[in-house]
């Protein structure tokens, strides 16, 4: 049930990580005219938020209370995508 948890977590974190990089892009100019450099862009910030959610797993495992934590956090990130969707 935990690797459950830490899998979900980071799923969900890397999701919203991105999902925020997808509404900041229209910021950024230079991607404009350029597909090859926002697919760059893309695949980059998927292994950036995979990588932040990995490590922020296992920060937390420094907690006491890490399952607890952890799905209160999903369970909140989770309310954030329906209330958004």
């Amino acid at each position: 049930m935990r690797k459950f948890a830490d899998d979900t977590f980071i799923m969900l974190v890397s999701l919203f990580l991105f999902y925020l990089f997808v509404l900041n892009v229209k910021n950024f100019t230079f991607l404009g005219g350029r597909q090859i450099l926002l697919l760059l862009a893309s695949i980059s910030m998927v292994a950036v938020s995979l990588w932040i959610g990995v490590k922020l797993s296992k920060w937390l495992h420094s907690f006491r209370y890490t399952f607890i934590i952890k799905a209160l956090l999903s369970g909140a990130i989770l309310l954030f995508f329906s209330y958004q969707l």
